[in-house]
């Protein structure tokens, strides 16, 4: 567990230019950041020289250590008020809660804050990212010759003005004896560029895109870990707005949005997509592969929270999070094949979807039941959203809704990996339709350039 950072420093809290003591404190395991600022005097007008509300966008402040800091989106209130015995007479606390922090950058307005990029620690991904690999080799003796193998870096597109670099650095280690545990140690960086300086909230979204690709090809959650950024007053004169930054003039930003995902289902050991599986759909700049990811993220949301972060006992709440998944994919699919998205009602949307898999292996749908399937998704959607005791007896209830669950999960992976750009075969394969998918799946279709 993370310990509580306390950073004292001085801050500008208005026009005026004053400094005020105050204490900065950052839980990154809450992803909690707020400045906590006291004050004293005999009369109300010193302890409250803010009134009741604090509202910024940016507060400066200067650490005892010499670092510059800028508080980003500040909504802060007078917490208490004290009157002593002793002068002062009174005091007051106030506490402003703090959406990001960023040290070293020289920020002082709403027009400096504009970066360059971000590098962001997502744990262990490996798995995902595919770039290196280690293999062995015994001979009959017992011993083992092993050797490392590194992929390149990779980057792709997921928007015109952003690409993402992923790359990974490989730490090996092997004791004297030939027979002993090879110790490797992978940390995958994600890299983000920005070809124009961009906001950091729009860089924090482009960080969550992938984030939630990454959940989604994993099955399991992604911890937002480390994240820093570069902003031009950190780097030199003569390398201000080049296309790429070295880490050395990275530095870490604290972030105090306090969303934290809270998991509820067991990690398959299932890799669903790969990093090389979406290179060939985001590789090109300003291709189409960008508008489809544009078009899959709310569904790919909505998968995620339906299978990973509601509680599979609350069957109900899956449900309707699948249900809402079901219409988005539908739209996508209509816009990515030339259409307008139009609105369309539910029960045409789902034949669209489940009639092109009925009689496979493993999908639970069947050409002879399907319109009583459709009927019972209908009504169970009907009865979730309003409760109305009418509709109580069409409703699918408990364990017949789980079932129902685990097959609505099983078809809407299906087309979010085939709109992710996986061919049919692939995608029916990976989501266990037809075939069950083996674990750890490595893309049949798609090669990856191995470095020396």
């Amino acid at each position: 567990m993370e310990e509580l950072l306390q950073l004292p420093g001085e801050w500008v809290l208005d026009d005026s230019g004053k400094r005020y003591p105050g204490v900065l404190f950052v839980d990154k395991s809450k992803r909690s950041v707020y400045l906590k600022i006291w004050f004293y005097g005999d009369n109300y007008k010193l302890i409250e020289p803010f009134g009741t509300d604090f509202v910024r966008p940016i507060v400066t402040g200067r650490l005892m250590n010499g670092k510059h800091v800028t508080l980003a989106a500040c909504v802060g209130a007078l917490m208490t008020i004290k009157s002593n015995i002793k002068d002062p007479k009174f005091s007051s606390e106030y506490c402003v809660n703090v959406k990001y922090a960023f040290t070293n950058a020289n920020i002082n307005n709403e027009r400096d804050l504009l970066f360059r990029g971000a590098l962001v620690d997502y744990g262990d991904i490996g798995e995902w990212a595919q770039e290196s690999m280690v293999d062995y080799e015994s001979d009959f003796k017992g011993f083992y010759k092993w050797w490392l193998k590194r992929k390149t870096g990779a980057q792709f597109w997921i928007r015109d003005s952003v690409f993402v670099f992923v790359s990974a650095e490989v730490h090996c280690g092997r004791k004297n004896d030939m027979r002993a545990e090879v110790l490797i140690g992978q940390p995958t960086t994600v890299q983000f560029y920005y070809l124009a300086e961009e906001s950091w909230d729009r860089i924090m979204d482009d960080v969550e895109i992938v984030r939630e690709l990454i959940a989604f090809g994993m099955d399991r959650h992604i911890e937002l870990g480390k994240v820093q950024t570069v902003h031009d007053s950190m780097m030199p004169q003569q390398l201000r707005g080049a296309q790429s930054f070295h880490a050395s003039y990275c530095e870490e930003v604290y972030i105090g949005t306090k969303r934290k995902d809270a998991p509820f289902r067991v990690a398959a050991e299932n890799i669903w997509l790969s990093l090389p599986d979406i290179l060939p759909l985001l590789c090109q700049k300003g291709g189409q592969g960008q508008t489809r990811l544009s078009l899959l993220r709310p569904v790919i949301k909505l998968f995620l929270e339906a299978h990973l972060y509601t509680d599979e006992l609350h069957v109900e709440k899956v449900f309707l999070n699948l249900s809402r998944g079901f219409e988005a994919a539908h739209r996508s699919l209509d816009m990515i094949s030339g259409g307008k998205g139009e609105y369309v009602a539910f029960w045409p949307r789902l034949k669209a979807l489940l009639e092109p898999l009925c009689d496979i292996e493993g999908s639970g749908f069947s050409k002879v039941n399907l319109k009583d399937d459709i009927k019972s998704i209908v009504d169970s959607r009907n009865y979730y959203t309003h409760y109305d005791p009418k509709l109580y007896k069409a409703a699918l209830h408990d364990e017949q809704l789980a079932q129902l669950n685990n097959r609505m999960t099983k078809i809407l992976r299906y087309y979010i990996l085939k709109l992710l750009g996986l061919s049919e075969s692939v995608a029916k394969e990976r989501a266990g339709l037809g075939k069950t998918p083996q674990s750890k799946v490595v893309s049949e279709e798609y090669s990856f350039v191995v470095g020396g």
